[in-house]
């Protein structure tokens, strides 16, 4: 849909040291923003990432947010 836009969050680890989460986190986003565009033709500028270190609940993981705009 070429008016969907997307927001990549990625979150690190739970045995991630400090130093090293938010990098990791960012690379998670930045991989799957990669494979959105490179194997399925998405634009990348519909497509935002972004990180998340406080959310437990998606630890190890990259949540794709897709938003359907009218």
């Amino acid at each position: 849909n070429p008016s969907a836009t997307v927001v990549i969050t990625g979150h690190p680890d739970d045995g991630t040291a400090a130093p090293r989460r938010e990098s990791l986190a960012r690379q998670r986003a930045e991989n799957a923003k990669s494979y959105l565009v490179d194997r399925h033709s998405i634009d990348a500028s519909r497509i935002k990432t972004e990180t998340d270190l406080t959310d437990t609940s998606n630890r190890g993981e990259a949540v794709i947010v897709v938003t359907m705009n009218p």
